[in-house]
């Protein structure tokens, strides 16, 4: 399964370095004229096949010793995963630009705009994001 080779081509790459946060997998589609495309979204995954490649990833990671992640939106938390059977220890990042996150589950990092500014990055636009660290929330 392409995940699981994904996951140890990442493990590969960071284990010379302190890795102390998730190890995150990033589960979305690109959008062209406002419409969802690439290999993932034509691949035709069933809900089950797509949580299953979540998986096959955070399992790799968790065995390597790593706190496994998602990072994805709303959208595809509510609708394209199954998220029961997602593992509890699993760190959930959610891409959600509106005024309060609109997945029902919980979740560790809010990203809230993707047109935010930061000091010292020179980018016109920057991903911003709330990271909770203490207490999952849910809305």
């Amino acid at each position: 399964m392409e995940a699981k080779e994904e996951a140890e081509f990442l493990i590969k790459t960071i284990k010379d370095y302190n890795v102390t946060l998730p190890v995150v997998i990033d589960y979305e589609y690109p959008m062209v004229n406002g419409k969802h495309t690439g290999r993932l979204f034509n691949a035709g995954l069933t809900v089950k096949e797509r949580t299953e490649v979540i998986n096959a990833f955070c399992d790799k990671v968790r065995s390597a010793g790593y706190t496994p992640g998602i990072y994805a939106s709303s959208w595809i938390y509510n609708s394209r995963l199954d998220m029961k059977s997602i593992p509890d220890d699993v760190f959930i990042w959610v891409a959600d630009y509106n005024e309060s996150v609109t997945y029902g589950g919980y979740y560790d990092i809010w990203q809230y705009s993707e047109t935010g500014s930061c000091d010292g990055v020179s980018s016109k636009n920057v991903d911003t994001n709330y990271f909770y660290i203490k207490n999952r929330v849910k809305e």
